[in-house]
């Protein structure tokens, strides 16, 4: 994979007034793996989030985006520039799913906030099932983080400590394994497959995703 230049630069350049005004802590990044493929699923509450997790990452992640904001051309420069690609929230979402694969095929990092769209109060929204899905397709382990703040039910404001904390990594087959008898005993949820992937998978490991997030976010 080769390094993307722009992308190290545009973080080296925002890291001391991010970290300024954002009063960021940033913990457990050790926890990344130094190689191969992984997708990092993290709650969403600001726009600031993809370039504090960036910085808070010690390897560049490429970061699933709304389509919307790619429709200024300038913009949307900018963010094809620091790796990041569109997703049609509301249609089809094919072609965004096969530049996922693509990353992961090329042993890079996915970044994914597995709410679908931000919490205008800090509290955790529902997941979305993409993230699980792609990590199952692919055979990739996920990495859960929490971007959160010691106020406003830890949604993240300017001026406001912020914390970035990663947790553990999970690999999905194990947690398959694991729940093996609750997925044999659920005959109604296992009978809806998507490609080989039952509805039931995809909410186990959704579970244990949100689990370690909610974990990280009440130890503010």
């Amino acid at each position: 994979m080769k390094k993307n230049l722009f992308y190290i630069i545009i973080c080296n350049i925002l890291h001391p007034f991010l970290n300024f005004t954002y009063k960021l802590s940033i913990i457990g990044s050790e926890k990344i793996p130094k190689s191969g493929r992984l997708i990092i699923c993290s709650n969403h509450t600001s726009n600031a989030d993809p370039i504090l997790l960036a910085l808070a990452s010690k390897r560049p992640i490429r970061f699933m985006s709304k389509s919307e904001l790619f429709k200024n051309k300038i913009f949307a420069m900018f963010l094809k520039k620091v790796g990041a690609f569109p997703v049609n929230r509301k249609g089809s979402s094919g072609d965004a799913i096969s530049v996922c694969f693509k990353i992961l095929e090329d042993e890079e990092v996915l970044g994914i906030f597995i709410e679908g769209t931000r919490s205008k109060t800090g509290k955790l929204l529902r997941p979305k099932s993409g993230a699980s899905m792609i990590s199952l397709k692919t055979g990739t382990p996920i990495l859960p983080v929490c971007i959160s703040s010691t106020k406003n039910d830890g949604k993240v404001k300017i001026f406001t400590k912020t914390k970035v904390e990663f947790g553990d990594v999970i690999f999905p087959d194990e947690i398959l394994f694991s729940k093996k008898d609750d997925i044999l005993n659920n005959k109604k949820e296992e009978s809806v497959f998507l490609g080989g992937i039952s509805k039931l998978d995809l909410k186990l490991i959704n579970e244990e995703i949100m689990a370690q997030i909610a974990f990280l976010k009440a130890k503010i």
